[in-house]
């Protein structure tokens, strides 16, 4: 359980490195690159198979299952982007 515990907290450090790291890029044009999906992609991927482990693993009913699912939650938080619309005042 101390192995899954270190993966999310590696995860979400992970997480919000990658999110602050596109900052400057989310400012300039509202929108992030293909690299940024997929890395964000991967780590949720890679955290909702460990919930999911966890969950087989411990779990013994539905409600603690939802409790392995937080650091996934977690993570979607700090990666999802989203993409703001310019309004341009063309007149």
């Amino acid at each position: 359980m101390a192995a899954f515990a270190f993966l999310y907290l590696i995860l979400i450090i992970y997480s919000v490195v990658l999110r602050l790291s596109v900052r400057a890029q989310i400012k300039e044009s509202g929108c992030v690159g293909s690299l940024y999906k997929i890395q964000a992609i991967t780590v949720i991927v890679i955290s909702l198979a460990s919930g999911s482990w966890l969950s087989h693993l411990f779990a013994q009913n539905p409600i603690d299952w939802l409790f392995q699912y937080i650091p996934t939650i977690v993570c979607i938080g700090v990666l999802v982007v989203w993409q703001r619309v310019k309004v341009s005042n063309a007149t």
